[in-house]
């Protein structure tokens, strides 16, 4: 199974046929422990549920509703690692780091969208975590965009729904 499998209805919501091919191809590279990630799945589909009201409130474009999904559902593809222990035992951990992985990770793909749409993708990625992320150089600026602040708020929301109700 894949990732590819739990987000269909929000891969349907991707308007732009390049950012879905986009963000299907980057879903397909995710490692198949990521199946067992059922928080997660479930904070992912809900943190596209909340950005909804949020785009519409904003009035904001067609693209700009691709750029914000697309971004939600790739944001924890380089969350967790695979790694082995002294016995020779699989086990995952989640990387601190991971907003930034993503960038290297999916790369590749950049020739389906093409480099201005990868950077808005990348930077609402990497600017995920919002004032809480560990990295001080990815801290949503005043300046950006208006949908950069959008995952911050709708993670925290997924996270704390989620938590409250699985």
């Amino acid at each position: 199974m894949s990732l590819l499998n739990f987000y269909k209805t929000e891969i349907e919501q991707i308007q732009d046929s390049k950012i879905r091919e986009f963000t299907v191809e980057a879903l397909a590279k995710v490692p198949d422990f990521y199946d067992n990630q059922h928080q997660l799945i479930a904070e992912t589909k809900k943190a596209i549920e909340f950005s909804q009201p949020l785009l519409d409130t904003l009035s904001c474009s067609e693209y700009i509703y691709d750029i914000v999904k697309s971004a939600i559902l790739l944001q924890d593809i380089t969350k967790y690692v695979a790694l082995l222990d002294e016995e020779g035992d699989w086990y995952v951990k989640e990387d601190i780091m991971h907003p930034l992985n993503v960038r290297s990770t999916i790369s590749p793909l950049i020739g389906i969208v093409g480099v201005d749409t990868f950077d808005d993708i990348m930077k609402t990625v990497e600017c995920s975590h919002g004032v809480n992320s560990p990295i001080p150089q990815v801290i949503p600026q005043m300046d950006d965009p208006v949908f950069i602040w959008i995952l911050p708020f709708v993670n925290k929301l997924a996270r704390a729904y989620t938590t409250n109700n699985l």
